[in-house]
């Protein structure tokens, strides 16, 4: 049975050879591969004593900072779609509908804290970089607290160069990103039976971002009614005073938040959410399958029924039934994924070390590959060209408008024109439905004209680049004057 220690092994060359299409690719076979693999493995193993050496946690360190720091070498400008919207956030009072829903009010609370000292720039650069640390230590400090010192720094070895959770740094998720931290804390305290700092954690990951909290909420609750013989009284205690301060700190936001929130929890009226596809992601988790299953066998078999693992079977119910939100829980659902493989890795580590240390050094490879690549390539969504001609719109009147023709360049004029942003389906100047703007889109100048008439002047039209997309020729009217290279004002 020795053979079988070398079949992990063999698989990752086969996904590698998959993965550069050397080799044919099935997530089903290999999926199917992956499990059999782990069971074979687990019936031939032997337990030896393995100890990891605290550099390895002070090389994930180093992993996470490095490919987050390279973009930002040559470039100032944020990275991901929401930074001109974070920027108008901070910098502005939330008195828009449509701003209480997007600026919860802890991470609006720490945003406009930190802006009385540092600039939106760095909050939305430097800051993000240390909160990807944070996220890390309180990745380490909880696993080791549910299980042990080697799974913790492993799982932070993992979680420094998982594409997905880089993925979530490039996309400038900034809410996803805090609260994962807060949720880890939080389980922390519950373990250490700190009922009171548990609360308050808690109720800082609902004031930063929703979604997250509802993970919490229904893992603590699962947590609760499975070991109800457990500190019954404190649980119900902590639960009850987690929904009440949660409904003060949303106090004045039930109609745009609290409302909007229960109607996405039940499935309605939301699509799947911006991130990475089910898909694609079931592609990417093809490296870790076999050790994923070993680890999971791990803890079901030595009965560590924690709220870790709650949080798994919560988390992959949402995301592989297609329930709300699923792609935003790919993050969550990625992160104790991690962990679980490392729990796995280390299986395959005390079995036979040589065996182990060649499968992790695989694996680190090809997640090296991934993440340093993208760090490389990944570009801010809108050149420094773009942005200044953006910025000279702050020399308008104090009261214009600004269309932003694509929604592409939307956040950014919003947050770095300082005028009032008109935009497709997004703030609330805009009065057109969908309809309207593939009308106008492809309207000549006539119409474009008479459409027009119903939004206020001085009035501006960003056009940047429209790929195509709408009939530029309309702003050759002599209504449309030049401001600069890709905004006009509209004379008419």
């Amino acid at each position: 049975m020795d053979s079988t220690r070398y079949l992990p092994v063999l698989y990752l060359i086969l996904i590698l050879l998959s993965f550069f299409s050397i080799l044919p690719s099935s997530v089903l076979i290999y999926s199917i591969a992956a499990v059999v693999i782990a069971i074979l493995f687990l019936i031939a193993r032997e337990e030896k004593e393995i100890k990891l050496s605290k550099y390895f946690l002070i090389l994930a360190f180093l992993i996470i900072l490095i490919p987050k720091v390279i973009p930002y070498l040559d470039n100032s400008i944020p990275l991901g779609y929401d930074a001109g919207i974070y920027k108008y956030g901070i910098e502005h009072s939330l008195t828009e509908e449509w701003t209480k829903s997007t600026f919860t009010p802890i991470f609006n609370l720490l945003t406009k804290s930190l802006n009385l000292v540092f600039s939106t720039s760095l909050i939305l650069t430097f800051f993000v970089i240390l909160f990807e640390l944070l996220l890390g230590f309180s990745i380490y400090l909880t696993v080791k607290e549910y299980f042990d010192k080697n799974t913790a720094i492993l799982s932070t070895l993992l979680f420094s160069l998982s594409i997905v959770q880089f993925n979530a740094f490039t996309l400038l998720y900034y809410k996803n990103i805090i609260a994962m931290s807060f949720l880890l804390f939080s389980f922390y305290f519950l373990k250490k039976q700190k009922y009171i700092i548990f609360t308050i954690f808690s109720v800082i990951t609902a004031g930063i971002h929703k979604p997250t909290f509802l993970l919490l909420a229904i893992s603590f609750l699962t947590h609760t009614i499975l070991n109800y013989k457990e500190n019954l009284k404190k649980n119900i205690i902590s639960g009850i005073t987690i929904i009440i301060l949660t409904l003060l700190i949303y106090l004045g936001r039930i109609k745009s938040v609290i409302l909007p929130g229960i109607t996405e929890s039940i499935g309605l009226a939301i699509g799947p959410g911006t991130f990475i596809s089910l898909a694609a992601y079931k592609v990417l988790i093809l490296i870790y399958i076999p050790f994923l299953t070993i680890g999971l066998y791990h803890v079901i078999h030595n009965k560590k029924f924690n709220i870790l693992f709650f949080w798994f079977i919560v988390n992959f119910i949402i995301v592989v039934f297609r329930l709300f939100f699923f792609n935003r829980y790919i993050i969550m659902l990625d992160l104790i994924v991690l962990i679980i493989v490392a729990i796995g890795l280390l299986e395959i580590l005390k079995d036979n070390r040589i065996i182990g240390i060649i499968t992790v050094l695989i694996i680190f490879g090809f997640l090296s590959y991934n993440v340093i690549g993208e760090s490389l390539t990944v570009k801010p969504l809108i050149t420094q060209d773009e942005l200044d001609e953006i910025k000279e719109l702050q020399n308008t009147e104090n009261e214009a408008f600004v269309m932003a023709t694509h929604s592409n360049y939307a956040p950014w004029i919003l947050g770095y024109s300082e005028r009032k942003t008109i935009a497709p389906g997004l703030f609330e100047y805009n009065v057109w439905n969908q309809e309207q703007w593939r009308e106008f889109w492809s309207s000549d100048a006539e119409k474009a004209k008479e459409m027009l008439e119903d939004y206020e002047r001085p009035l501006y039209i960003h056009v940047g680049d429209t790929k195509g997309k709408m009939n530029v020729t309309k702003f050759e009217d002599e209504c449309f004057e030049s401001f600069n290279e890709k905004v006009l004002k509209v004379n008419c």
